[in-house]
């Protein structure tokens, strides 16, 4: 059994949603799950996924996908039809696994890079409560990117430099992706004749979508060009000229985003 400060732990590492129930103790299944990105080439959209349990008690797990975008750093989550999820709910024994199969549907059109999310959550068990007992469960729920990709694509980026609209305080480095491939930006470093500010924030920039990072320099005082270095997930390393302009604000775009909890990135 598990204490409350190791679930706690276990809950920030891997992504759970956190339950709060009446309990005698602290209770909670949780499952393993490889790989924790799964990538499809469009020509033949189908992959697998291994979920393992690693506890002493069975776990129910059921599956739910959504279409996957983003605008300004946050996700929006679209319920879909597109995804074939096999078996979409099952039960792991103690130390047991189970393939789970993932395709895409043969109507859906894949004309550019299409990303989805799935998401793996624990169903908790009923248990008799006592009148007077209080605690808490933890229900795993888990989300992995899905990227199906036709040949040939690739990721291109805009990048600038700019200030908030309704903070002059605040500025950000953009990064706008006009190509029909996603990338993960790792690391970046702004320099000019010599290094300026260095970013470590992982984050993904979808096709079509637009991703910032907060600065702590004043642009102010930046030269007017000056050059960005950054590496992706993939290994990839490029340079972009950057220009500063003073008189272009920017205001990030407001939507409605369903929370995420993320294993994959």
């Amino acid at each position: 059994m598990k204490t409350l400060c190791q679930l706690m732990h276990l809950v920030r590492i891997i992504g759970g949603t956190v339950l709060v129930t009446t309990s005698l103790t602290v209770n909670a299944a949780s499952f393993n799950v490889l790989p924790v990105r799964i990538y499809m080439p469009a020509e033949r959209p189908v992959a697998s996924i291994k979920v393992e349990n690693k506890e002493q008690t069975a776990v129910t797990v059921q599956s739910e996908t959504v279409l996957w975008a983003q605008q300004d750093n946050r996700q929006i989550l679209t319920p879909t039809n597109e995804l074939i999820v096999s078996p979409a709910i099952f039960e792991l024994p103690p130390g047991g696994s189970q393939v789970v199969r993932v395709a895409v549907r043969g109507d859906t059109p894949i004309n550019q890079q299409r990303t989805f999310r799935l998401f793996l959550s624990e169903v908790p068990a009923i248990e008799k409560q006592s009148a007077n007992a209080t605690g808490v469960t933890v229900a795993l729920r888990l989300s992995l990117p899905i990227f199906v990709t036709p040949k040939e694509s690739k990721a291109v980026f805009s990048w600038r430099l700019a200030r908030r609209c309704d903070d002059a305080t605040k500025q950000d480095l953009l990064v706008q992706n006009l190509g029909d491939q996603h990338a993960m930006m790792l690391k970046m470093t702004l320099r000019g004749e010599t290094q300026l500010e260095q970013i470590y924030h992982p984050r993904y920039v979808l096709p079509d979508s637009r991703a910032f990072w907060p600065l702590t320099t004043d642009i102010s005082k930046l030269p007017q060009t000056l050059w960005l270095d950054y590496e992706t997930l993939s290994g990839a390393t490029d340079s972009a000229e950057l220009h500063v302009d003073e008189n272009k604000c920017w205001q990030p775009e407001t939507v409605t985003a369903r929370p995420e909890v993320s294993v994959g990135g």
